[in-house]
């Protein structure tokens, strides 16, 4: 979905203090800047160093104002204004930060004191939001002489509006297109794209020479950001330093990675450290491009060696989906001392030497399954996918277990981790995306008739949905109601809300509803909003206020005619209700991932229903949620072992 960003009055943030140059020092020297018009009405700005003084920036000037891209350094930004005013009279409305590096954005207040509205990506937004303005002043406090001259007489302005999906400002062949193709030099990495004249810029996702940082980087997924960018297939490339260029250059910025990467993984499996391998690393074509040897980088060699070993907390687990650090056995308590050996259940001797890379100092034994794992765990302080009174009474001196489901009805209740003795850590919101995903599949299955379309051709084939048909409808308008707003049901709202559904949803108070969903009540509400819900998902941990909280009560609350998708546990419906709601026509239909009994018998009702959809308890299933299961496994292995806080940890007392 495209959107166009109109302007809109917005309060900037400000440090309060305006940065001034220290008695005794001159003023920076003007930044050296080299503007062109690269297509009608498109300047590319280079900013050429030593000495440094910010990214390159551009600007295009459209029929009613002029869009400023990046802020860059104070220096490069109060010329870019000077070149602006030798071209033009129009306003500068808005400025675009490409992302939240202080070289890209310390300029903001440039333009943003005289009425320019600074917007950026959310995440961008964010980071800006929470550090931005003290790394400013740090900055400008620093050391540095040059950097504080640079800094001086300039304001810190945050970003005033940020974007999730693709935006456009103007038209024509000046359009801009400002969009987000994922993780990559940083979290909130976007680019301007004018698809006129074909002219991207790209911040620092590309750079055409040495000027290439990792410190946030995500290098797996910015490989893939590159991919998709080179599918637009730029004429014009502006990077966010060096000369501009062509598409090669994004060709150029993957091969690097891609090499660096191969370089290190190769490295890490022949036993060498990073220092081993940066000495070692050997990239004659990046010479040639950049004039910097490969080995001269070395921080960007420990950053991937990092990564792929796990020693980094992977920003997909914090930052996308939102695991939060809870209470679990570390340094800050008292007597604490560093465990030693993790029992891992389920992997083989590789998977354990990928996990133990993460760990270095503990000692990670695999076993095949729970019965090979019980004579290992008389001296274990961590077990890994597994969970049983068994398992636990095996382990005197266990401390923490991780499994790799979500819900864990099954282990709340287990002596020693009721008492909170020993930490369970689970799989919350690992699944969401794929169950959500499965979840609106079922739902618009139901209301676009593929049951009975399904059911005609493996019978009579003929060209209609059979006698009386299907009653088929539109989710956009429709009144969806969510019970539960974890992680799979705010994937859900995501996705029904950008249908144009009406979202409304059942949560315990504590956490911002996301965006799109219209009103979030307390559980005791469901009733009240059933009785409006067109479809309703269920979303909710089992634990004992939600077992049956689907009952006869709440379909005779129910909007006639409404579906019910349940992708949660089986034992919150039930299953009786369900049927008679079903068959007495109240619900027009379901969707069941979980059912009660399960499995369900070849011979029960719901099989016999042609409203119903039934699946056997496999949404959660992908590739990408086993790899973040993976990922989420390892890195609270790492912070076991370093005595830090552990994510995704149960509160045995609520049960989730």
């Amino acid at each position: 979905m495209q959107r166009r960003l109109m302007f809109v009055a917005a309060t900037l943030t400000a440090v309060p203090l305006l940065i001034g140059v220290p008695p005794g020092e001159a003023p920076a020297a003007p930044a050296d800047l080299r503007v062109e018009e690269v297509a009608p009405g498109v300047f590319f700005a280079e900013a050429t160093f030593p000495p440094f003084q910010g990214s390159n920036a551009g600007f295009v000037v459209q029929d009613d104002q002029v869009v400023v891209i990046e802020g860059s350094y104070p220096g490069v930004a109060r010329q870019l204004r000077e070149e602006l005013a030798a071209r033009t009279n129009l306003p500068v409305r808005l400025l675009f930060d490409t992302h939240d590096h202080a070289d890209h954005s310390f300029g903001n207040g440039v333009f943003a004191e005289h009425g320019a509205v600074v917007v950026a990506h959310a995440a961008c937004a964010a980071r800006l939001a929470t550090r931005g303005a003290e790394k400013f002043a740090q900055q400008a406090a620093s050391a540095d002489a040059t950097e504080r001259a640079v800094l001086a007489g300039a304001r810190f302005a945050g970003v005033a509006l940020s974007f999730d999906e693709p935006v456009t400002i103007g038209r024509g062949e000046r359009r801009i297109e400002l969009r987000h193709f994922g993780r990559g030099h940083t979290r909130g990495d976007a680019v301007a794209w004018l698809p006129g004249p074909r002219v991207l810029f790209t911040g620092d996702l590309c750079v055409n020479g040495a000027h290439n940082y990792l410190g946030d980087a995500d290098s797996e997924s910015w490989v893939a950001v590159l991919e998709r960018l080179q599918g637009l297939a730029p004429k014009i490339l502006c990077p966010g330093h060096g000369a501009r260029g062509g598409a090669e250059l994004l060709t150029l910025q993957r091969r690097w990675l891609v090499d660096l990467r191969g370089a290190v993984a190769a490295g890490i499996e022949q036993g060498r450290d990073a220092a081993a391998i940066a000495a070692g690393l050997d990239l004659p074509w990046y010479r040639e491009w950049t004039g910097v040897a490969a080995a001269d980088r070395g921080e960007n060699v420990v950053h991937v060696f990092d990564e792929l070993t796990g020693r980094i907390t992977p920003p997909m687990l914090t930052e996308d989906l939102g695991l939060s650090a809870g209470p679990s056995p570390s340094r800050a308590d008292a007597g604490f001392s560093a465990p030693r050996r993790v029992v891992a259940v389920g992997v083989d001797a590789s998977e354990a030497v990928w996990l133990q890379r993460a760990a270095p100092t503990l000692e990670v034994v695999a076993a095949a399954n729970a019965k090979e794992a019980l004579p290992l765990l008389s001296n274990a302080d961590g077990l890994i996918g597994a969970c049983s009174a068994e398992l636990l009474d095996a382990a005197p001196q266990l401390r923490w277990v991780q499994v790799g489901s979500a819900g864990v009805e099954r282990y709340v209740g287990l002596r020693r981790i009721a008492d909170r003795r020993v930490t369970l850590t689970n799989a919350q919101r690992l699944y969401g995306p794929e169950i959500a995903d499965h979840a609106v599949a079922m739902a618009l299955a139901l209301m676009r008739g593929l049951p009975a379309a399904l059911a005609n051709g493996n019978g009579p084939r003929q060209w209609s949905l059979g006698e009386g048909g299907t009653e088929l409808a539109e989710l956009r308008g429709r009144c969806v109601l969510i019970a539960g707003l974890g992680g799979i049901g705010r994937e859900v709202a995501r996705r029904v809300a950008a249908a144009g559904a009406r979202v409304v949803a059942t949560n315990p108070p504590g956490r911002e509803p996301p965006p799109g969903v219209e009103r979030v009540e307390p559980p005791s509400a469901l009733l009240t909003l059933a009785a409006e819900a067109d479809l309703v998902f269920i979303c909710v941990p089992l634990t004992k206020s939600t077992e049956g909280m689907c009952d006869a009560r709440f379909f005779a609350a129910l909007k006639p005619g409404a579906r019910l998708i349940n992708v949660a546990r089986g034992r919150c419906v039930d299953t009786s209700a369900l049927v008679a709601a079903l068959q007495s026509g109240r619900l027009a239909g379901a969707g069941l991932d979980v059912t009660d009994p399960e499995p369900l018998p070849p011979d029960h009702a719901l099989w016999r229903l042609p409203q119903v959809i039934v699946t056997p308890h496999v949404a959660a299933q992908s590739a990408e949620a086993e790899e973040r299961q993976r990922l989420l496994t390892r890195e609270n292995l790492r912070r076991f072992a370093a005595g830090e806080q552990l994510l995704s940890v149960v509160d045995p007392a609520v049960g989730y």
